[in-house]
């Protein structure tokens, strides 16, 4: 509020000083005027001096007025800039408040979804735990495929049945763990008909992996799905399995 009072302050001298000297041009010209009555000078018979004298003070209470009247103009603006000034103050702290008001809902808010971030991420973390030690400690030799059909995990009853340990087979395709016989089988119709969407039923497994080793069970895929539905993995069991190990044939000649 100390702002709009400035302007008055400055207008403050000018108009006393005005009020100054339209006091003694008053009073100097009715002195003048009662000297003249008291000579009993007549009018008619005032020289030119006489006249410019008076018409100088004439003048000069005209000067003054006009100020007086021109500072008045001036202070009643300014009263209306100072109050207009006032109301928009108003209205900007009004505003003002407003916004600090929804800042402080808006930090509660996000105060409010970082907490809830946080149980979520929580929670899924131990899902996840939950999860990869529940699959990695099935009975049941399992493993996941992506959509290009490279395996993503490996369990311990997948390491025990193949003699494969994760970081052999993660990241590989099927064809590589299983070889060229692998293809067009049962078991790989079921892994595309898992990712076309398509069911997919227990097959019978009959297959040898590159290290030698002749797996047959019941092979079966399951969808994993995303939160829109959409298929974006394959969880492939395998159940009744029976491992055979080759012989490996000697080329030594015989005896």
């Amino acid at each position: 509020m100390s702002g709009p009072r400035k302007p008055m302050r400055e207008i403050l001298p000018v108009l006393l000083a005005g009020t100054v000297v339209l006091g003694c041009s008053a009073a100097l010209f009715v002195s003048h005027l009662q000297s003249q009555s008291e000579l009993k000078v007549d009018p008619s018979e005032w020289n030119p001096a006489t006249i410019i004298f008076n018409v100088s003070f004439a003048c000069l209470a005209l000067t003054s007025i006009t100020l007086l009247t021109v500072l008045k103009l001036r202070s009643t603006l300014h009263r209306e800039e100072v109050a207009r000034l006032s109301n928009e103050l108003a209205e900007t702290e009004s505003q003002r408040e407003q916004l600090k008001n929804r800042v402080n809902e808006l930090n509660g808010e996000i105060t409010s979804l970082r907490y809830d971030f946080h149980s979520m991420s929580a929670i899924q973390s131990a899902t996840l735990e939950r999860f990869t030690t529940t699959f990695r400690k099935l009975p049941t030799p399992c493993f996941t495929l992506n959509e290009l059909g490279r395996v993503m995990e490996w369990n311990d009853a997948a390491i025990e049945l193949f003699g494969l340990q994760p970081h052999e087979v993660v990241d590989k395709e099927l064809i590589t763990l299983f070889g060229r016989e692998f293809v067009a089988t049962p078991a790989q119709d079921s892994v595309y008909s898992v990712f076309l969407n398509y069911p997919s039923d227990p097959v019978e497994f009959r297959g040898s992996t590159q290290q030698g080793t002749l797996v047959t069970g019941m092979w079966q895929c399951s969808p994993v799905l995303n939160n829109e539905g959409r298929v974006v993995g394959a969880v492939t069991t395998l159940y009744d399995t029976k491992k055979i190990q080759k012989d490996v044939l000697s080329n030594e000649p015989a005896a």
